[in-house]
Protein backbone atom coordinates (compact mmCIF):
# COMPACT_ATOMS: atom_id res chain seq x y z
CA UNK A 1 0.00 0.00 0.00
CA UNK A 2 1.86 3.00 -1.18
CA UNK A 3 -0.31 5.32 0.27
CA UNK A 4 0.04 4.13 3.66
CA UNK A 5 1.49 6.64 6.69
CA UNK A 6 4.95 6.56 6.31
CA UNK A 7 7.27 5.97 9.61
CA UNK A 8 9.32 8.56 11.00
CA UNK A 9 13.32 8.34 11.16
CA UNK A 10 14.40 7.49 14.70
CA UNK A 11 17.78 5.23 15.67
CA UNK A 12 15.76 2.71 17.84
CA UNK A 13 12.45 4.20 17.31
CA UNK A 14 9.10 1.99 16.78
CA UNK A 15 7.70 1.29 13.10
CA UNK A 16 4.08 -0.21 11.92
CA UNK A 17 4.21 -1.11 8.27
CA UNK A 18 1.60 -2.90 6.60
CA UNK A 19 2.57 -5.54 4.21
CA UNK A 20 0.93 -8.30 2.49
CA UNK A 21 -2.22 -7.42 4.26
CA UNK A 22 -0.92 -7.72 7.06
CA UNK A 23 0.28 -5.27 9.72
CA UNK A 24 4.14 -5.44 11.00
CA UNK A 25 5.56 -4.07 14.21
CA UNK A 26 9.69 -3.46 14.50
CA UNK A 27 12.39 -0.63 15.03
CA UNK A 28 15.15 1.59 13.14
CA UNK A 29 18.28 0.00 12.93
CA UNK A 30 21.41 1.80 11.87
CA UNK A 31 23.00 -0.44 9.36
CA UNK A 32 26.74 0.69 8.02
CA UNK A 33 26.57 -0.59 4.53
CA UNK A 34 30.10 -1.89 2.98
CA UNK A 35 31.69 -0.52 -0.06
CA UNK A 36 29.00 -1.65 -2.37
CA UNK A 37 26.18 0.28 -0.63
CA UNK A 38 24.12 -2.61 -0.88
CA UNK A 39 21.34 -3.41 2.34
CA UNK A 40 20.78 -7.10 2.48
CA UNK A 41 18.31 -8.80 3.62
CA UNK A 42 18.89 -12.09 1.91
CA UNK A 43 17.97 -15.63 3.22
CA UNK A 44 17.99 -19.43 2.90
CA UNK A 45 14.07 -20.03 3.30
CA UNK A 46 13.66 -23.56 4.05
CA UNK A 47 9.71 -23.20 2.72
CA UNK A 48 8.23 -20.37 0.86
CA UNK A 49 7.44 -17.11 1.75
CA UNK A 50 6.33 -12.99 1.47
CA UNK A 51 9.67 -11.17 2.42
CA UNK A 52 9.08 -7.20 2.95
CA UNK A 53 11.50 -4.69 3.41
CA UNK A 54 11.60 -0.94 4.45
CA UNK A 55 14.66 1.44 4.89
CA UNK A 56 14.60 5.25 5.13
CA UNK A 57 17.74 8.01 4.99
CA UNK A 58 17.76 11.47 5.69
CA UNK A 59 19.77 13.39 2.61
CA UNK A 60 21.49 16.80 2.97
CA UNK A 61 22.40 19.50 0.40
CA UNK A 62 23.45 23.42 0.78
CA UNK A 63 21.67 24.54 -2.17
CA UNK A 64 18.48 22.95 -3.79
CA UNK A 65 19.66 21.44 -7.05
CA UNK A 66 18.44 18.90 -10.34
CA UNK A 67 19.90 15.04 -9.23
CA UNK A 68 19.15 11.66 -10.57
CA UNK A 69 18.39 8.63 -8.05
CA UNK A 70 19.34 5.01 -8.58
CA UNK A 71 17.68 2.15 -7.19
CA UNK A 72 19.13 -1.01 -7.28
CA UNK A 73 16.80 -4.09 -6.29
CA UNK A 74 16.32 -7.51 -6.27
CA UNK A 75 12.48 -7.40 -6.08
CA UNK A 76 9.29 -4.81 -6.32
CA UNK A 77 10.05 -2.09 -4.88
CA UNK A 78 8.57 1.89 -4.06
CA UNK A 79 10.82 4.88 -3.31
CA UNK A 80 9.38 8.01 -1.74
CA UNK A 81 10.81 11.33 -1.50
CA UNK A 82 9.46 13.26 1.56
CA UNK A 83 6.57 11.66 1.19
CA UNK A 84 5.80 11.35 -3.02
CA UNK A 85 6.24 8.50 -4.61
CA UNK A 86 9.02 9.25 -7.40
CA UNK A 87 9.56 5.82 -8.66
CA UNK A 88 8.45 2.25 -8.31
CA UNK A 89 8.95 -1.17 -10.35
CA UNK A 90 7.63 -4.50 -10.17
CA UNK A 91 10.13 -6.97 -11.64
CA UNK A 92 11.83 -9.94 -9.37
CA UNK A 93 14.95 -9.94 -11.09
CA UNK A 94 16.44 -13.52 -8.54
CA UNK A 95 20.14 -13.31 -8.07
CA UNK A 96 20.98 -9.85 -10.08
CA UNK A 97 19.65 -6.60 -8.88
CA UNK A 98 18.06 -4.36 -11.86
CA UNK A 99 18.47 -0.75 -12.66
CA UNK A 100 15.97 1.70 -12.06
CA UNK A 101 16.48 5.80 -12.11
CA UNK A 102 14.62 8.91 -12.08
CA UNK A 103 15.18 12.73 -12.19
CA UNK A 104 14.14 14.73 -8.85
CA UNK A 105 14.53 17.82 -7.37
CA UNK A 106 16.27 17.98 -4.09
CA UNK A 107 15.47 21.00 -1.87
CA UNK A 108 17.86 22.38 0.00
CA UNK A 109 18.62 21.24 3.77
CA UNK A 110 17.17 17.50 4.35
CA UNK A 111 15.01 15.48 2.53
CA UNK A 112 13.63 12.55 3.59
CA UNK A 113 13.73 8.75 1.44
CA UNK A 114 11.58 5.96 2.45
CA UNK A 115 12.61 2.86 0.08
CA UNK A 116 10.49 -0.26 0.37
CA UNK A 117 11.01 -3.58 -1.20
CA UNK A 118 9.34 -6.93 -1.45
CA UNK A 119 10.18 -10.51 -2.57
CA UNK A 120 9.00 -14.14 -2.70
CA UNK A 121 11.74 -16.78 -1.28
CA UNK A 122 11.47 -20.58 -2.29
CA UNK A 123 14.72 -21.45 -1.39
CA UNK A 124 17.91 -19.34 -1.37
CA UNK A 125 16.63 -15.77 -1.63
CA UNK A 126 18.73 -12.81 -2.55
CA UNK A 127 16.40 -9.86 -0.95
CA UNK A 128 18.86 -6.48 -1.42
CA UNK A 129 18.47 -3.12 -2.64
CA UNK A 130 20.87 0.18 -2.81
CA UNK A 131 20.38 3.77 -3.42
CA UNK A 132 22.31 5.96 -5.00
CA UNK A 133 22.62 9.82 -5.51
CA UNK A 134 24.24 10.69 -8.42
CA UNK A 135 26.76 13.88 -8.39
CA UNK A 136 28.32 15.43 -5.96
CA UNK A 137 28.36 13.82 -2.48
CA UNK A 138 25.31 14.36 0.21
CA UNK A 139 25.46 14.25 3.52
CA UNK A 140 23.57 12.11 5.30
CA UNK A 141 22.10 12.97 8.57
CA UNK A 142 20.10 10.19 10.74
CA UNK A 143 18.06 11.10 13.43
CA UNK A 144 19.52 9.64 16.39
CA UNK A 145 18.81 10.60 20.24
CA UNK A 146 21.29 11.75 22.25
CA UNK A 147 24.13 11.49 19.22
CA UNK A 148 26.51 14.51 18.29
CA UNK A 149 26.59 15.33 14.64
CA UNK A 150 29.95 16.16 14.80
CA UNK A 151 31.39 13.29 16.88
CA UNK A 152 29.57 11.17 14.92
CA UNK A 153 31.26 12.27 11.88
CA UNK A 154 34.82 11.84 13.33
CA UNK A 155 33.38 8.20 14.87
CA UNK A 156 32.71 7.56 11.04
CA UNK A 157 36.27 8.12 9.84
CA UNK A 158 37.36 5.94 12.56
CA UNK A 159 34.71 2.85 11.73
CA UNK A 160 36.36 2.81 7.97
CA UNK A 161 39.59 1.95 9.02
CA UNK A 162 38.36 -0.80 11.52
CA UNK A 163 39.04 -4.24 10.96
CA UNK A 164 39.84 -8.17 12.00
CA UNK A 165 42.84 -9.55 11.54
CA UNK A 166 41.42 -12.77 10.16
CA UNK A 167 38.45 -14.44 9.27
CA UNK A 168 39.29 -18.13 10.11
CA UNK A 169 40.02 -18.09 14.30
CA UNK A 170 40.89 -21.05 16.01
CA UNK A 171 40.45 -19.36 19.75
CA UNK A 172 38.24 -17.49 21.93
CA UNK A 173 40.48 -14.38 21.68
CA UNK A 174 40.17 -12.72 18.67
CA UNK A 175 42.12 -9.18 17.40
CA UNK A 176 40.77 -6.16 15.95
CA UNK A 177 42.91 -3.50 13.83
CA UNK A 178 42.33 -0.12 13.73
CA UNK A 179 43.99 3.41 15.00
CA UNK A 180 45.79 3.73 18.05
CA UNK A 181 44.74 4.32 20.90
CA UNK A 182 40.66 3.87 20.48
CA UNK A 183 38.08 3.20 22.80
CA UNK A 184 35.53 0.60 20.93
CA UNK A 185 32.49 -1.40 22.28
CA UNK A 186 32.34 -4.73 20.64
CA UNK A 187 29.24 -6.75 20.35
CA UNK A 188 29.65 -10.59 19.23
CA UNK A 189 26.14 -11.96 18.26
CA UNK A 190 23.10 -11.11 20.81
CA UNK A 191 25.57 -10.97 23.80
CA UNK A 192 26.61 -7.85 25.90
CA UNK A 193 28.72 -4.75 24.99
CA UNK A 194 32.60 -5.48 25.41
CA UNK A 195 34.35 -2.66 26.14
CA UNK A 196 38.10 -2.84 24.94
CA UNK A 197 40.83 -0.10 23.49
CA UNK A 198 43.34 -0.14 20.67
CA UNK A 199 47.01 -0.52 21.72
CA UNK A 200 50.05 1.78 20.00
CA UNK A 201 50.17 -1.14 17.07
CA UNK A 202 46.19 -0.49 16.86
CA UNK A 203 45.29 -3.82 18.12
CA UNK A 204 42.52 -4.76 20.17
CA UNK A 205 41.52 -8.17 21.84
CA UNK A 206 37.72 -9.15 22.44
CA UNK A 207 36.27 -12.66 23.92
CA UNK A 208 34.47 -15.01 21.10
CA UNK A 209 33.49 -17.05 24.39
CA UNK A 210 29.88 -18.41 23.45
CA UNK A 211 29.91 -16.93 20.12
CA UNK A 212 26.51 -18.13 18.41
CA UNK A 213 26.34 -18.66 14.39
CA UNK A 214 24.68 -16.08 12.42
CA UNK A 215 21.03 -17.96 10.81
CA UNK A 216 19.75 -17.11 8.15
CA UNK A 217 16.55 -19.12 7.68
CA UNK A 218 14.48 -16.61 6.78
CA UNK A 219 11.00 -16.59 9.23
CA UNK A 220 11.32 -20.14 9.69
CA UNK A 221 13.37 -20.66 12.62
CA UNK A 222 12.80 -24.41 12.99
CA UNK A 223 16.55 -25.45 11.98
CA UNK A 224 17.12 -29.29 10.50
CA UNK A 225 20.21 -30.54 11.47
CA UNK A 226 20.10 -32.34 8.69
CA UNK A 227 20.57 -28.95 6.82
CA UNK A 228 23.45 -27.80 8.45
CA UNK A 229 25.61 -28.23 5.66
CA UNK A 230 23.74 -25.28 4.01
CA UNK A 231 25.24 -22.83 7.11
CA UNK A 232 28.15 -20.59 6.99
CA UNK A 233 29.71 -21.38 10.04
CA UNK A 234 30.24 -17.63 10.34
CA UNK A 235 29.30 -14.95 13.53
CA UNK A 236 28.93 -11.48 13.18
CA UNK A 237 31.03 -9.04 15.46
CA UNK A 238 29.38 -5.41 15.94
CA UNK A 239 32.08 -2.50 16.37
CA UNK A 240 31.31 1.13 17.46
CA UNK A 241 33.31 3.69 19.01
CA UNK A 242 32.54 3.56 23.06
CA UNK A 243 30.69 6.97 23.28
CA UNK A 244 26.89 7.65 24.11
CA UNK A 245 27.22 10.47 21.16
CA UNK A 246 28.75 7.85 18.43
CA UNK A 247 25.69 5.69 17.65
CA UNK A 248 27.56 3.85 14.24
CA UNK A 249 28.46 0.72 14.30
CA UNK A 250 30.51 -2.07 12.03
CA UNK A 251 29.63 -5.48 11.45
CA UNK A 252 32.63 -8.28 10.64
CA UNK A 253 32.22 -11.85 9.93
CA UNK A 254 34.32 -13.86 11.74
CA UNK A 255 34.28 -18.22 11.98
CA UNK A 256 35.44 -20.43 14.70
CA UNK A 257 37.39 -23.45 12.89
CA UNK A 258 38.83 -26.73 14.51
CA UNK A 259 42.22 -26.30 16.44
CA UNK A 260 43.51 -28.72 14.29
CA UNK A 261 43.01 -30.48 10.87
CA UNK A 262 44.25 -34.42 9.83
CA UNK A 263 46.18 -33.89 6.57
CA UNK A 264 47.24 -37.79 6.14
CA UNK A 265 44.85 -40.88 6.87
CA UNK A 266 45.19 -42.53 10.11
CA UNK A 267 43.87 -45.40 11.28
CA UNK A 268 41.41 -47.91 10.37
CA UNK A 269 37.79 -47.84 8.52
CA UNK A 270 36.30 -48.74 11.50
CA UNK A 271 37.73 -45.57 13.62
CA UNK A 272 36.44 -43.39 11.24
CA UNK A 273 33.41 -44.73 11.11
CA UNK A 274 33.53 -44.49 14.95
CA UNK A 275 34.84 -40.91 15.17
CA UNK A 276 31.94 -39.76 12.75
CA UNK A 277 29.05 -41.05 14.82
CA UNK A 278 30.56 -39.69 17.96
CA UNK A 279 30.55 -36.61 16.31
CA UNK A 280 27.55 -36.51 14.36
CA UNK A 281 26.11 -37.97 17.62
CA UNK A 282 27.78 -36.16 20.77
CA UNK A 283 26.27 -34.37 23.14
CA UNK A 284 25.77 -30.74 23.21
CA UNK A 285 25.13 -31.29 19.20
CA UNK A 286 22.21 -30.24 17.58
CA UNK A 287 19.57 -32.92 17.96
CA UNK A 288 18.27 -34.51 14.90
CA UNK A 289 16.96 -37.64 13.45
CA UNK A 290 21.13 -37.91 11.87
CA UNK A 291 22.16 -37.95 15.80
CA UNK A 292 19.64 -40.25 17.33
CA UNK A 293 20.67 -42.75 14.31
CA UNK A 294 24.57 -42.28 14.90
CA UNK A 295 23.89 -42.66 18.77
CA UNK A 296 22.14 -46.18 18.37
CA UNK A 297 24.76 -46.96 15.80
CA UNK A 298 27.03 -46.82 18.87
CA UNK A 299 24.32 -47.77 21.48
CA UNK A 300 21.57 -49.69 21.32
CA UNK A 301 20.09 -48.84 24.11
CA UNK A 302 19.35 -45.66 22.55
CA UNK A 303 15.54 -43.97 23.10
CA UNK A 304 13.99 -42.29 20.43
CA UNK A 305 11.93 -38.86 21.82
CA UNK A 306 10.13 -36.01 20.57
CA UNK A 307 12.64 -33.53 20.29
CA UNK A 308 14.92 -36.15 18.12
CA UNK A 309 12.41 -35.68 15.69
CA UNK A 310 10.96 -32.20 16.00
CA UNK A 311 12.88 -30.77 13.09
CA UNK A 312 12.38 -33.58 11.05
CA UNK A 313 8.59 -33.66 11.43
CA UNK A 314 8.59 -29.77 11.04
CA UNK A 315 9.46 -30.01 7.55
CA UNK A 316 7.53 -32.83 6.21
CA UNK A 317 4.54 -31.05 7.48
CA UNK A 318 5.51 -27.50 6.55
CA UNK A 319 6.94 -29.23 2.54
CA UNK A 320 9.49 -27.38 4.03
CA UNK A 321 12.73 -27.82 1.60
CA UNK A 322 15.13 -31.05 2.07
CA UNK A 323 11.62 -32.53 3.47
CA UNK A 324 12.54 -35.38 0.99
CA UNK A 325 15.93 -36.10 3.30
CA UNK A 326 14.66 -35.89 6.54
CA UNK A 327 11.41 -38.48 5.28
CA UNK A 328 14.21 -40.97 4.20
CA UNK A 329 16.10 -40.78 7.47
CA UNK A 330 13.34 -41.03 9.57
CA UNK A 331 12.30 -43.95 7.29
CA UNK A 332 15.66 -45.82 8.43
CA UNK A 333 14.96 -44.81 12.26
CA UNK A 334 11.38 -47.01 11.85
CA UNK A 335 12.78 -49.83 10.61
CA UNK A 336 16.64 -49.95 12.40
CA UNK A 337 15.69 -48.79 15.60
CA UNK A 338 13.19 -50.98 17.83
CA UNK A 339 9.51 -49.91 18.54
CA UNK A 340 10.43 -50.33 22.19
CA UNK A 341 12.70 -47.97 22.40
CA UNK A 342 10.73 -45.17 20.69
CA UNK A 343 8.63 -42.79 23.32
CA UNK A 344 5.56 -43.92 23.68
CA UNK A 345 2.84 -42.58 20.48
CA UNK A 346 5.94 -40.90 18.98
CA UNK A 347 5.69 -44.25 16.39
CA UNK A 348 2.17 -43.02 15.55
CA UNK A 349 3.39 -39.63 15.20
CA UNK A 350 5.50 -40.59 12.38
CA UNK A 351 3.58 -42.62 10.42
CA UNK A 352 0.16 -39.64 10.75
CA UNK A 353 3.18 -37.26 9.12
CA UNK A 354 4.68 -39.68 6.36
Amino acid sequence: DAAQELPVPSEGGAVRWNAFDADHEARWTRMHTGWDGFLDWSAFCFTPEYRASLATTVIEVDQAEWRTLEVHTTGPFVLWLDGEVVLQGGTVSYMEPEVHSVRVRIPSRTSLVHLATWQVAFRECRHIARLRVIGLPVRIVLPSPGADESAARLAETVLTRIGSTSWALTEDRARLTGPADVALRVRVGDQGWQRVRTDSAGIAEYSLSGAEEEQDEGADVARSAGASMLSSGESVVEVGIDDPRCPQTVKLRVARLPEASTEHAAGSPEDWRRDILTHIGGSGRETGVAGVLSRHSLDGTTRVTAEDLSSALHRVLTRGDCADFEIVALLFAWRWIPDENWDPGLRDTVRDAL
